[in-house]
C-alpha cells in the first residue's frame, strides 16, 4: 500500500523555507517628541512635535563622517548659515544612539567666520555617554567632569564645527541649550523621516523616546563659585582660632598674646597669665 503526502504538509513546508530564508527583521525608526521648554510656549508636557530617529548601519562616529575639517552626515539639512542636532540609531546595534550637532557646513573659502555658544546634557541614559567626535577637541567641556552636561565654545570658518556623543540607551532626556548661535539663521532638529523641525533660535529643547516624561533638571548643574569657596576657607580658619584657647600675659607696662600657659615661662618675672 502506497503513501502519499498530503497537500496541507507540502504547503506548510514550503512556507516554512520561505520564513528562514528570510532576513531578519530590520530594527524600526525611533519615534522622540520634541520639547520646547523656554521662552513662549514651554511645556514639559505637551511636545511640540516629533522626529525620528535617523538609521544607518554604522556607528554613530561613522554617521558623522568627518573628513576635511568638516561633518557630512548623511540625512541631516546641511548649510552655511544652518545647525542642525539629531539623533542616530546604529541598525547593527539597535537600541544605542548618538547625538550630534553641527553648524554650517563644508562651505567654500571665504565663508564668514563665526562663534556659537551651546549647552547640552544627557540625562537618564542607561548606558555611560561618551564624546566619540568632535571637530575641534575641547570646544564642549564636560561641566562637571562625569556629569553628562556640556558647555560649548565652537569657532569655525569655511568648514563645520559639532560633536557627536555616543552610547546613549534607555528611556534619556537630551536637553540643549542655543545660548548664541552668532550668524546661524536656522536651527532644525533633524528627522530620519525628511520631516525636519525647525527650532527657535535662543531657546532650550528637550528630547526624549515618545510617550516619555523629559526630565526636569537643569541644562549645567553649577559649580562652587571661587570666591563663595574663598569665604568658605576664612570662616573655617576663624572658627579654628576661637576652639584655641588664647592666653594673655602682662607685665612691665606690656600686654601680648601667648597660645598656651607653657609660654608661662616667657612672661616677665612670674606676671600673671590668665586665660580669655
Amino acid at each position: 500500500m502506497s503513501s502519499q503526502s498530503k497537500p496541507g504538509s507540502f504547503v506548510k513546508a514550503v512556507l516554512l523555507a520561505l520564513f528562514f530564508a528570510l532576513p531578519p527583521a530590520a530594527a524600526k525608526a525611533i519615534v522622540l517628541d520634541v520639547f520646547k521648554t523656554s521662552g513662549d510656549g514651554a511645556s514639559l508636557i505637551t511636545p511640540i512635535s516629533t522626529i525620528t530617529t535617523i538609521d544607518t548601519a554604522e556607528s554613530a562616529a561613522d554617521h558623522y563622517d568627518f573628513y576635511s575639517w568638516s561633518g557630512h552626515p548623511t540625512g541631516v539639512p546641511l548649510g552655511p548659515h544652518v545647525a542642525n542636532v539629531w539623533v542616530h540609531q546604529d541598525l547593527d546595534d539597535p537600541g544605542i544612539f548618538g547625538i550630534g550637532f553641527l553648524f554650517g557646513q563644508d562651505a567654500p573659502a571665504r565663508t564668514p567666520a563665526n562663534r556659537a555658544a551651546l549647552n547640552f546634557r544627557i540625562v537618564d541614559s542607561e548606558s555611560d555617554p561618551a564624546v566619540v567626535v568632535s571637530d575641534d577637541p575641547g570646544e564642549a567641556v564636560e561641566t562637571p567632569p562625569g556629569s553628562n552636561a556640556f558647555v560649548g565654545d565652537y569657532r569655525y570658518r569655511d568648514n563645520t564645527d559639532g560633536i557627536m556623543v555616543g552610547n546613549i540607551s534607555g528611556g534619556f532626556t537630551f536637553i540643549v541649550d542655543s545660548v548664541d548661535f552668532g550668524s546661524i539663521r536656522r536651527w532644525f532638529a533633524a528627522s530620519g523621516d525628511g520631516s525636519h523641525v525647525e527650532l527657535e533660535l535662543g531657546e532650550e529643547y528637550r528630547i526624549t523616546p515618545q510617550g516619555g516624561s523629559p526630565s526636569e533638571v537643569s541644562v549645567t548643574i553649577a559649580e562652587p563659585d571661587a570666591f563663595a569657596l574663598f569665604g568658605l576657607g576664612l570662616a573655617g580658619i576663624a572658627f579654628a582660632r576661637r576652639k584655641r584657647s588664647v592666653w594673655k600675659c602682662s607685665g612691665m607696662g606690656r600686654r601680648f598674646a601667648v597660645t598656651s600657659p607653657l609660654w608661662n615661662a616667657r612672661c616677665y618675672r612670674g606676671f600673671p597669665v590668665q586665660e580669655s
